[in-house]
């Protein structure tokens, strides 16, 4: 019983390390690209498209 408490406390630490070092990682890498100048490239890149006005369905 010991054993497996011990187990799965050191699997949920390492999952936990690994998670704060990636979060750490990315967050690191978004500063960078803003203090160079802005590079890191937007997230959502295509726009919706607006709706159609009357115009564009030849009512207008």
């Amino acid at each position: 019983m010991d054993r497996k408490i011990l187990t799965t406390a050191a699997v949920f630490v390492a999952a936990t390390v690994t998670a704060l070092a990636a979060t750490l990682s990315v967050g690191s890498a978004a500063a960078g690209s803003v203090a160079d100048g802005g590079t890191q490239t937007p997230a959502v890149t295509s726009q919706p498209s607006p709706s159609p006005t009357a115009a564009d369905l030849g009512w207008g």
